[in-house]
């Protein structure tokens, strides 16, 4: 199948970096190919192991490390030769879902795919952190392309 809008949820992952590869792949099979990576940002996040929640005053630090995500996601682009892409950053809204956050903007795009990374957790990490990619492919009208880390 031919996608001429693939949305791609990037976070600071590897599974996202895996997800980024994949798209790549489908830009240079498919050249018209538009590719749109976007970040949902928090006010707060909690560290890949579970262990920590940051709050509100080291938001400065990760807006900065989002806009850094999003130029190397540029740089990566570049050097892979695909000019048909852009970046996205969004704030996430209060009371919002990052997944519906994601397929929202997908749909206003309107995007014909979603690539995301998924983790894979299990047991108490996924109780506590749930999983945008499982919300994604539960909520989106899409085809949504799952890539999973090792």
């Amino acid at each position: 199948m031919i996608y001429k809008n693939i949305l791609v949820a990037v976070d600071e992952s590897n599974t996202s970096q895996l997800a980024i590869k994949e798209a790549i792949k489908f830009a240079k099979d498919q050249p018209k190919t538009f590719l749109r990576f976007l970040h949902v940002g928090n006010e707060f996040f909690i560290d890949w192991d579970g262990s920590a929640i940051y709050p509100k005053e080291k938001k400065e630090s990760y807006a900065n490390a989002q806009l850094a995500l999003l130029q190397n996601i540029n740089i990566e682009m570049h050097t892979a030769h695909i000019s048909n892409f852009d970046t996205r950053l969004l704030e996430a809204t209060k009371g919002s879902r990052i997944a519906e956050q994601i397929v929202d903007q997908a749909k206003a795009w309107p995007a014909d795919l979603i690539i995301v990374g998924t983790h894979g957790r299990q047991g108490f990490h996924h109780f506590l952190l749930g999983s945008v990619a499982e919300g994604v492919a539960r909520i989106a009208p899409i085809p949504v392309l799952l890539i999973r880390g090792s």
